[in-house]
């Protein structure tokens, strides 16, 4: 560091030469007092100024306020050093603090890193431990849909248990009568003759095994009625013991006991079922005409084919399917299916308006099961047929008691795959997507395969399919390939079939991609609503609107409702068939 002299002597060397002829004057102006020591030296100065020549002296007066000046000036930089010093100082010592405070926080720093480690150790273990109990979730959720489908199956064993309990009822009840009957004639004839009854007590002719078949099963009121019967002495066999009665008086009595027991069994089953059906919360949200048809059917139909709910080629509604529908069961694949048929046959009543197509929901399970003529009907047809004249194709996905939505934009030339249960992880989201990536690959091979001979088939007027024994189709084996050639070859193209061939033209099979849609809503765990979130899909999207984010289970409940009535309202439902039977009888 430099000495406080040489700060002075700069700071005199500064003031010198920034001192202006304005600070002289100012200087002059303000005169200071000497002391005794300086007024002796101004003494020898003036004697030795006045032997100077007068032209000198302007110089050298002004030569005693210049050094008080430059004196000022040396206390100001010393005294502005000193602050300085003070200032560095201070800063040296905040310096100080810093460092060790930034050294704190440097070693503060290194433990968290440590501890971010740990964690992100613990993180993913836990994230393993979380893949592995979502996975044992979904097997829980297997067995207990499973469970349910066996409770379901009990339930149905259980009803018809208690139908057949009714029908053994009315049975016994139409016996206890006949048997009534038979007793008065038999205690008759045991009045006349008790000598004879008490000799062959232990002979067991068919008339006693009766007797005693009525006396075990007799209620104590049917015994007091025969004991009054029997002691009315206007009765026409105690007049006259050959007498008996007619015999078409014994079937009006015999009809007019069924006509009361049928009453009181119809009035029985109608309490029943108004008791069932009111345990459905969809069945308490039809109106009052809804339900008067529901009941109909519910008292009328029975769980077969005969009686199904709706019919139509492959697609059979039952009775269960329909309870799991009103109730809060899993939805089956038939009852998407009859939901798409419907859809299909309101789109066909304006075909020129028609611009979705929608196909079994069991496609997935045609194609792992290698039905070639079940997914030739369901899969292969109905994509040659609607490629190339509608805008969405929809194919439901089932497998494993889960529902997920493929949709095909012909327009945009693009798969997409809807699933209302991704879960957390991917692992979950892959398994579904898995399912989504055979049936494209299949549909996208068999579209290739189209495409080869497109030109030819629009010349020929003929479907026609490449040559399989000089080239095999890439992904498809050979039984396959060969069952599709064998069922397509040589059909006539119709015009359906000619739109496709020209769209297949115009487009890179080979480019139809598949994308998961990771912004649909996700239905509520452990609930049972993928089916009727997927039926919600295909609505929406038909209608060209975005999907409805919020789908909540009253909308869930609307939905459900809302699917019934579209099934109900089918010209191919069991109630429609009755209306327009019961039309036709009227007219």
């Amino acid at each position: 560091m430099r000495s406080d002299d040489e700060i002075e002597e700069q700071a005199v060397d500064l003031s010198a030469d920034s001192m202006t002829e304005e600070d002289t004057v100012n200087v002059q102006r303000t005169e200071p007092e000497l002391d005794s020591q300086e007024e002796d030296f101004d003494t020898i100065f003036e004697d030795i100024v006045g032997s100077i020549p007068e032209y000198y002296k302007h110089e050298i007066a002004p030569t005693h306020e210049k050094i008080q000046q430059l004196k000022e000036a040396v206390d100001y930089w010393i005294e502005k050093a000193d602050t300085r010093r003070d200032m560095m100082q201070t800063a040296i010592e905040s310096c100080i603090k810093k460092n060790s405070f930034i050294q704190q926080i440097w070693t503060e720093k290194e433990e968290l890193e440590q501890q971010i480690e740990i964690l992100k150790k613990q993180l993913e273990q836990e994230k393993k431990e979380g893949a592995k109990l979502q996975g044992e979730l979904h097997a829980l959720k297997s067995n207990r849909r499973q469970l349910q489908e066996q409770h379901e199956l009990l339930e149905g064993e259980k009803l018809s248990c208690i139908e057949s309990m009714k029908e053994k009822d009315t049975v016994i009840a139409s016996l206890q009568h006949v048997m009534g009957k038979k007793i008065q004639t038999s205690e008759l004839e045991i009045q006349e003759s008790p000598n004879d009854e008490d000799e062959n007590a232990d002979e067991k002719t068919p008339e006693k095994s009766v007797i005693m078949q009525a006396k075990e099963v007799g209620t104590r009121q049917l015994r007091s009625g025969i004991k009054i019967i029997k002691d009315r002495k206007d009765r026409k066999p105690a007049k006259n013991p050959d007498y008996t009665y007619p015999e078409a008086h014994k079937k009006g009595r015999k009809r007019a006991s069924q006509s009361e027991d049928e009453a009181a069994n119809k009035k029985m089953e109608d309490k029943d079922t108004y008791l069932q059906l009111h345990m459905y919360e969809v069945y308490n949200r039809l109106d009052k005409i809804s339900k008067k048809k529901l009941d109909n059917y519910w008292k009328s139909a029975s769980d077969s084919d005969e009686d199904a709910f709706y019919q139509h080629n492959r697609t059979i509604v039952y009775k269960h399917n329909i309870e799991k529908l009103m109730g809060d069961g899993p939805i089956s694949a038939l009852i998407i299916d009859a939901y798409g048929e419907a859809l299909n046959d309101d789109a066909k009543q304006n075909p020129q308006k028609q611009k979705n197509a929608y196909l079994s929901a069991n496609n997935y399970m045609f194609l792992r099961g290698a039905s070639y003529k079940l997914t030739y009907h369901a899969f292969y047809m109905p994509l040659l047929e609607n490629i190339g004249r509608v805008d969405r194709v929809f194919i439901p996905i089932t497998d494993e008691n889960h529902h997920t939505l493929l949709v095909f934009d012909t327009v945009a030339a693009k798969w997409t795959h809807f699933n209302s249960f991704r879960g957390t992880s991917e692992q979950t989201l892959h398994y579904y997507h898995k399912k989504a990536i055979v049936l494209v690959e299949t549909a996208n091979i068999f579209l290739c395969l189209l495409k080869e001979c497109a030109a030819v088939s629009l010349k020929t007027k003929l479907v026609q399919i490449p040559d399989f024994d000089a080239k095999k189709p890439r992904g498809l084996n050979e039984v396959s390939a060969r069952m599709i050639a064998k069922i397509l070859a040589s059909y006539e193209l119709t015009p359906e079939y000619a739109q496709t061939m020209k769209y297949l033209i115009r487009h890179d099979t080979t480019n139809f991609k598949l994308t998961e849609n990771r912004e649909c809503p996700q239905q509520a765990n452990n609930s049972n609503d993928c089916g009727v979130f997927v039926m919600h899909f295909m609505k929406q999207l038909s209608k060209d609107q975005q999907i409805e984010s919020d789908f909540n289970k009253e909308k869930v409940w609307q939905m459900r409702k809302e699917v019934l009535m579209k099934i109900m309202s089918n010209e191919r439902s069991w109630i429609s068939i009755k209306e327009r039977e019961e039309r036709n009888a009227k007219e």
